[in-house]
């Protein structure tokens, strides 16, 4: 946000700037005729206030997007999370196979005792 604002103020800064030596190209400050330089700095008002305008809708969009992000990281599972979750699952396997290895080994070795 901050850099956003540095820039608004440099644009601020540069069109102030661009006045006044507009205003000093024409003589405007050394004549005394101040309806064109009042004239000059409406427009730079006018101006000031576009890059405000510009700026809300640049935050409006940055929240939206930030919005949206949140949004998606809730639906989607992330990539580590999800091999997490398969790595789970391949053990779970893998406990069930030799859990049913060893119930077959008890029987064999039970089997065999009895006779």
């Amino acid at each position: 946000m901050t850099g956003r604002s540095n820039m608004a103020d440099a644009v601020r800064a540069a069109v102030r700037d661009a006045v006044r030596d507009e205003a000093r190209a024409l003589g405007l400050l050394g004549n005394g005729d101040r309806e064109r330089l009042i004239r000059m700095e409406e427009r730079h008002r006018t101006v000031e206030q576009r890059v405000e305008a510009i700026e809300a809708k640049i935050d409006g969009l940055a929240g939206e997007l930030k919005a949206r992000d949140e949004r998606a990281d809730k639906r989607f599972v992330s990539r580590a999370e999800a091999s997490d979750a398969l790595g789970d699952v391949r053990k779970v396997r893998w406990m069930i196979v030799a859990a049913v290895v060893a119930a077959v080994l008890v029987v064999a070795l039970q089997g065999k005792a009895a006779l």
